[in-house]
């Protein structure tokens, strides 16, 4: 049923996507005081939406990992 209305196991649409943003710090803005995130780095993790919470866990923490190695 998934397969008929475009949602293969590939697609984009079984996918979230996750912002991890790691090394930098959250800081106010001094014009309006609202929060900025200031240095460090950004990931973007794609992840299949039935995942596991333990293999969630997995993906995020082997991306910090493969990052750092890459120092």
């Amino acid at each position: 049923m998934a397969e008929e209305a475009g949602f293969t196991v590939s697609s984009p649409r079984n996918r979230v996507k996750f912002l991890c943003s790691y090394g930098g710090n959250i800081l106010p803005r001094a014009v309006d005081g609202h929060l900025k995130y200031i240095g460090g780095e950004t990931r973007v993790i794609a992840i299949p939406r039935d995942i596991t919470f333990s293999g969630f866990l997995l993906v995020i923490f082997s991306s910090l990992i493969s990052f750092l190695n890459f120092f």
